[in-house]
């Protein structure tokens, strides 16, 4: 095995051995990483929500105070 070989072998997520050549097409890429992060995605959400939550409280609470 030629160091060229051992770069593009990676592990998927079943453990066995996958090579990333060329013929794989950008779009079944994206379709895998979309697939791998929807807990991201779904963290990401709930701390947007928070966040827009507790900035409209804090100016709430400044207009009630001054």
């Amino acid at each position: 095995m030629t160091k060229r070989d051992r770069r593009k072998r990676s592990l998927s997520a079943t453990g066995s051995a996958v090579f990333s050549g060329g013929s794989a097409s950008s779009a079944a890429k994206r379709e895998d990483i979309a697939a791998d992060y929807t807990h991201i995605r779904a963290d990401l959400k709930r701390i947007g929500i928070l966040f827009v939550v507790l900035i409209s409280g804090m100016v709430a609470l400044s207009r009630f105070i001054h």
